[in-house]
């Protein structure tokens, strides 16, 4: 190796070093930025979701009842060791999950109103190859 291509080499290595540490800087700055805003109290970028939180919460609250003694301490044991607050994030938990117990299936009923009718599905109805038994796109051709 060259003079020239070593010092090039030093100047990339050292480049690239700096960035590293300039990246680590600001991670460090705005995780130190957030943890004072949470301290002192003051609202972050999370304050959009504070509605819907509030709402999940309260849903939550409503239908806990449903829910077993049994099944509610394994839900607890499971956000105590996930390292959240389980007494703030058990009804949030709930209601999201009665949410989408039923939004899911109405979402999925509006996706399938959109798909076209005439969509041949993982197993068209017209067989490409000879007919056997082997090949289930061929089944339906095969059996009659």
């Amino acid at each position: 190796m060259t003079f020239g291509l070593s010092l090039v080499a030093l100047a990339v290595a050292a480049g690239t070093a700096t960035c590293v540490l300039m990246i680590h800087e600001i991670h460090l700055r705005a995780l130190d930025t957030r943890v004072s805003n949470a301290v002192m109290g003051i609202p972050g970028r999370s304050a959009p979701f504070q509605g819907m939180t509030g709402w999940f919460s309260s849903l939550g609250m409503r239908y806990r009842r449903f829910y077993a003694p049994e099944n509610l301490e394994q839900l607890r044991t499971i956000l105590q060791s996930s390292g959240f607050n389980p007494h703030r994030t058990m009804s949030i938990l709930i209601g999201g999950k009665t949410a989408s117990m039923f939004l899911f299936p109405i979402i999925a009923l509006f996706l399938a109103l959109l798909v076209p009718a005439r969509s041949p599905g993982p197993f068209p109805l017209r067989c490409t190859r000879p007919a056997n038994r082997w090949y289930p796109a061929c089944l339906a051709e095969w059996q009659h």
